[in-house]
């Protein structure tokens, strides 16, 4: 089970875009950014919208295919994809 920032790192890292280039194109705060690796927290679904436009993708080619858990690293919340909407499930180790 890959994770969301692990995700977010291979796409970046495949365009050559360094943490702060995602941030201008993202309109996040770099501090933003680098706290999600640094305190090892899930972005928002807001913050990953930003992302995706960033990236020009959809939020469903950034989550997981239909029915697969997305584990969000060592937190207590995933991501759940039973087809769009998507649901955040929080409390529960995926």
């Amino acid at each position: 089970m890959e994770d969301i920032l692990a995700r977010i790192i291979k796409l970046r890292q495949a365009r050559g875009w360094s943490e702060y280039q995602l941030a201008v194109k993202s309109a996040l705060p770099q501090s933003t950014i680098s706290s999600w690796y640094r305190k090892d927290l899930v972005p928002s679904v807001q913050s990953l919208e930003k992302i995706c436009a960033a990236f020009d993708i959809s939020l469903s080619q950034l989550l997981p295919g239909k029915g697969r858990p997305w584990n969000s690293r060592r937190t207590s919340a995933c991501f759940w994809n039973a087809g769009p909407p998507w649901t955040i499930i929080s409390g529960r180790r995926c």
